[in-house]
């Protein structure tokens, strides 16, 4: 997942760096804000807790509903993070191609960063015996 998000962070860089160079100053501003966002998800999920460190994964004894429900949530997170990758992709592509698209291109990123955020929350919650 931190490789995934390590990919489309380059891939924002690259288009900001281009972004700057056509003078384009709402539009590097909105990719840094975009940047941040991915790189703080990043972070995150490379200081996360895992299930091995808490009390209801143990060598005793581990309920398969609870692995069901880790493997829920990480297939859910994979799939959203070829979405971070894709939509990236999409906004290194419009900016580029010089076209409309690169701003409403970042928001969806922005939507999708977001979306993630509050999906691997919910996994850190059910972790931590929160939900």
């Amino acid at each position: 997942m931190v490789r995934e998000l390590g990919t489309a962070l380059d891939t924002l860089r690259t288009a900001r760096n281009k972004a700057y160079e056509k003078e384009k100053s709402d539009l590097c501003q909105r990719l840094k804000d975009s940047e941040q966002s991915v790189d703080m998800l990043r972070m995150e999920i490379d200081n996360a807790e895992y299930g091995v460190l808490l009390p209801w994964f143990n060598k005793e004894k581990v309920e398969t509903a609870h692995l069901d429900k880790m493997i829920d949530f990480e297939k859910t997170l994979h799939s959203m993070l070829k979405d971070i990758a894709h939509e990236a992709s999409e906004v290194g592509r419009a900016v580029s191609e010089d076209n409309r698209e690169a701003e409403r291109a970042a928001d969806k990123l922005n939507r999708t960063t977001k979306r993630i955020k509050d999906k691997f929350q919910e996994r850190k919650d059910y972790l931590t015996g929160i939900a």
